[in-house]
């Protein structure tokens, strides 16, 4: 039986099912752990983006990700992944540090004022949805520090 995602889950997809869709990508997988997190993937062959967010952290992020042979969406490795601010940041562009807001849980309003600009953000980087320039994200993970679990945190 398929559950129907819930109003903060749809707060969070839509926008981004508005962006990513039309390009060609398909939604893959959601999470839904009610305030402690939501979030979903998109893939193309190419490409893979997520998007999460903690509700009671009132925080999210965006990563962009080579796909990897052999992977699904959900056993895409974290290190594969670039977060789309430093993406942005590596092409000059400024980016709004949000502050969280611990003692407040985001209202799903909240959560789709935030995922609306985040899935704006991401018609900044049209080359890397097209699966072009994918080289710029393996160089902005090879320069970050080897810190953590090989493999995990970073290619073994």
């Amino acid at each position: 039986m398929t559950r129907k995602p819930s109003a903060s889950l749809q707060a969070l997809l839509l926008p981004f099912d508005a962006v990513l869709l039309p390009l060609g990508f398909r939604r893959a997988h959601t999470l839904d752990v009610g305030e402690v997190a939501i979030g979903g993937d998109w893939e193309t062959d190419d490409v893979l983006v997520s998007a999460g967010f903690e509700p009671r952290e009132d925080w999210g992020d965006v990563m962009i990700a080579r796909r990897m042979p052999g992977t699904t969406a959900f056993l895409q490795p974290y290190w594969s992944k670039v977060n789309l601010d430093d993406i942005r940041r590596g092409r000059g562009v400024a980016v709004e540090v949000r502050q969280q807001r611990r003692s407040h849980i985001a209202s799903d309003k909240e959560i789709r004022s935030w995922a609306e600009g985040a899935a704006r953000s991401l018609l900044e980087v049209p080359d890397l949805l097209a699966g072009d320039n994918l080289a710029t994200l393996d160089e902005l993970i090879a320069r970050r520090p080897r810190i953590g679990v090989p493999g995990l945190d970073f290619p073994e």
